[in-house]
């Protein structure tokens, strides 16, 4: 969390790229303090009360996680995952057509 603390206070105004793993979950967050731009690796945002992937990479080398937050749309999902995508249990149930719609995927989409 003292991370995520330091990330906001002086990096707000900025695009975050990382080269590794972004691991936000189990933090409690509403939103997604920074706005990140490219993830090497997996980006874990899940288990969260996220209503909103504003903030989100538009690029992970690996897999995303956003799954059992309250996220009712897609809007802001990374443009691209090259590994798995899992938005499964949110305040909207997702289809792969949906996540297909607006990320190319390059691994499995779990919905369910």
């Amino acid at each position: 969390l003292l991370e995520l603390i330091t990330l906001e206070k002086f990096y707000k105004d900025y695009i975050i790229n990382v080269d590794g793993n972004v691991d936000i979950r189990l933090e409690n967050l509403y939103t997604i303090p920074v706005q990140f731009g490219e993830v090497r690796y997996s980006f874990w945002c899940n288990k969260n009360n996220l209503t909103s992937l504003k903030g989100c990479p538009e690029i992970i080398g690996g897999g995303f996680y956003c799954n059992s937050n309250q996220l009712t749309t897609l809007e802001y999902c990374p443009k691209v995952v090259k590994g798995s995508f899992l938005c499964f249990n949110n305040s909207k149930q997702f289809t792969e057509e949906e996540v297909r719609e607006v990320c190319k995927v390059g691994g499995e989409i779990f919905i369910l």
